[in-house]
């Protein structure tokens, strides 16, 4: 990150993150809501690293006992590489740091491309071996040993009649959007078998939107008209800078004008847009490090601390 900012930028931005976050609201209104009011908190990408700072997860924990959300939705990418859980102190805190979490309220993950297929630390492009991979996702998935939290691997959960689906595709799925790749998104979907239930409130989880959309733009599977929510991660931020979101705005059944950016079609990088009876929404992650996509939001997004809240409710009545 030297090559692009000097020390004193880097602790002036350290410093910003560490006062405040800089936290999205977002108020999901829908005729298929007939609870009380539900507060979701997104913690997506995080990353986890023994070399990044613990103060950011301190931070996470802190918000999350201030706001008091029902859940903590951490759609994927939770760890950067499995190197740490071999390492007895770090692995620890990456435990102790999900525990606080969960004692606060449930805490629902899935995996993402880096739990599905992790990256060893020795060189960049060196991919590990399956083993290493399912060693990441046997130790996410060892965790829900422990009260209130969950690890959904192509597997549901209900919880205080919210129906959480987390659907979590091959590696593969992530690399292409030709219609190879639709055709085993779909087969992959198709083994999931999961139970969508249309008179549910229904949330699909699954950390890369990228070919869902234009999946359900196909009509394949009809499983994708019924999802209240669907929420994302994965892209980071997008690829604009947030000032233009103001001016790329499309009001949509009462969310009074909240970004949806596209720029492929069927293809949104953070925020909300229609989707399924209900809403797509995609999280702009947490973490970054000085490889993302997201090169024109790096000044942003530099050790950012970005936790989104999103507001279930019912559908507010017209006057």
């Amino acid at each position: 990150m030297g090559r692009f900012f000097d020390k004193d930028t880097l602790e002036g931005i350290k410093e910003r993150n560490s006062k405040k976050f800089y936290e999205d609201q977002y108020t999901i209104a829908s005729t298929n809501y007939n609870f009380d009011d539900k507060n979701l908190a997104i913690m997506s990408d995080i990353h986890y690293h023994p070399r990044v700072d613990k103060d950011l997860y301190m931070l996470l924990i802190e918000y999350a006992r201030r706001t008091e959300p029902d859940f903590i939705i951490m759609p994927g990418d939770m760890i950067e590489t499995n190197s740490f859980i071999d390492i007895g102190r770090e692995r620890d805190f990456f435990e102790w740091f999900i525990r606080s979490l969960s004692e606060i309220c449930p805490v629902v993950m899935i995996p993402g491309n880096h739990e599905i297929h992790n990256l060893e630390v020795k060189t960049f492009f060196s991919k590990s071996s399956s083993k290493e991979s399912i060693k990441g996702m046997n130790f996410l998935e060892s965790l829900t040993k422990f009260k209130d939290i969950y690890f959904l691997n192509n597997t549901e959960l209900n919880l205080d009649g919210i129906n959480f689906l987390g659907f979590s595709p091959s590696i593969e799925t992530y690399l292409k959007r030709d219609e190879r790749t639709m055709d085993l998104w779909k087969e992959e979907y198709a083994k999931a078998n999961f139970k969508v239930n249309p008179d549910k409130y229904n949330v699909l989880l699954i950390h890369n939107s990228f070919p869902l959309t234009a999946i359900a733009d196909s009509g394949d599977i009809n499983d994708l008209n019924y999802y209240d929510l669907t929420i994302s991660g994965h892209w980071h931020d997008g690829y604009l800078f947030k000032w233009l979101d103001r001016f790329i705005r499309n009001p949509y059944l009462g969310l009074s004008g909240y970004p949806k950016i596209r720029l492929n079609s069927g293809i949104i990088y953070r925020g909300i847009q229609s989707f399924g009876r209900g809403y797509l929404f995609t999280s702009q992650g947490v973490r970054t490090w000085n490889a993302d996509i997201a090169l024109f939001n790096l000044f942003e997004k530099i050790c950012a601390n970005d936790v989104e809240r999103l507001t279930l409710t019912r559908k507010l009545k017209s006057n």
